[in-house]
């Protein structure tokens, strides 16, 4: 598995924006603003390491699996961001550390899946497909 720590923590970094906004500890639900948002992030944290084209594809299939009716349910979502806000850099330092917990493996599939296969130039597209996940709802 190749190192998501950069992906995962841009998927941080939309959550805590999007909690810090709210008086009412942020949205419930993948509403239309937490998926751009999401979405926005992740492509910014992602474009260095798989260029524009690429990183829009990936960020697009993880929220698109993440929020699909079979995907992640969103308060699995939020426990997964103020996981990695509490652990991040203290005992998460990369995604096989995140990986030994257990507590994350649907999420860390999803991530996967979407991983453009092999090395990926700086603005060449990647195709990738939203996986099924099997996770309750």
């Amino acid at each position: 598995m190749l190192n998501r720590l950069p992906h995962i923590l841009a998927m941080l970094t939309a959550v805590v924006v999007l909690a810090g906004c709210s008086q009412n500890q942020g949205p419930k639900t993948y509403t239309d603003e937490v998926k751009s948002n999401y979405t926005k992030t992740c492509v910014e944290g992602s474009t260095q390491k798989l260029g524009a084209a690429a990183a829009a594809t990936y960020c697009q299939c993880s929220i698109d699996a993440l929020s699909s009716p079979t995907g992640i349910h969103f308060d699995t979502f939020k426990s997964f961001e103020t996981y990695l806000r509490e652990h991040v850099g203290d005992d998460i330092n990369n995604v096989s550390d995140l990986a030994k917990t257990g507590k994350y493996d649907a999420i860390l599939k999803i991530f996967d899946t979407c991983a453009p296969v092999g090395p990926t130039a700086s603005g060449a597209s990647a195709s990738t497909t939203v996986p099924a996940t099997t996770t309750t709802r």
